[in-house]
């Protein structure tokens, strides 16, 4: 994972402990206020942010264009826009 853009990362987000990553983020937790800047959100997650940048990266989107043709899976175009 690139972690270029990520002002934060070897702490989590959500968590207790020295780095906030123990356990996984509870559900009364206090998550970090900035969270755009971490890379993880807890020990187990990486953050909303770091999945966006990994999954441009992953799939090479191209700019302009919004269509990622798939390879004979029984889906042949797939509309990214939409899924935004």
């Amino acid at each position: 994972m690139c972690v270029t853009g990520f002002t934060v990362k070897d702490k989590a987000c959500c968590g207790i402990g020295n780095n906030r990553g123990k356990p996984v983020c509870l559900p009364d937790a206090e998550p970090c206020f900035n969270r755009e800047q971490y890379l993880f959100w807890d020990s187990a997650h990486p953050t909303q942010a770091a999945n966006r940048n990994f999954a441009y990266r992953v799939f090479g989107l191209i700019k302009n264009s919004n269509v990622l043709r798939s390879n004979q899976s029984g889906l042949s175009y797939m509309n990214l826009a939409q899924r935004e």
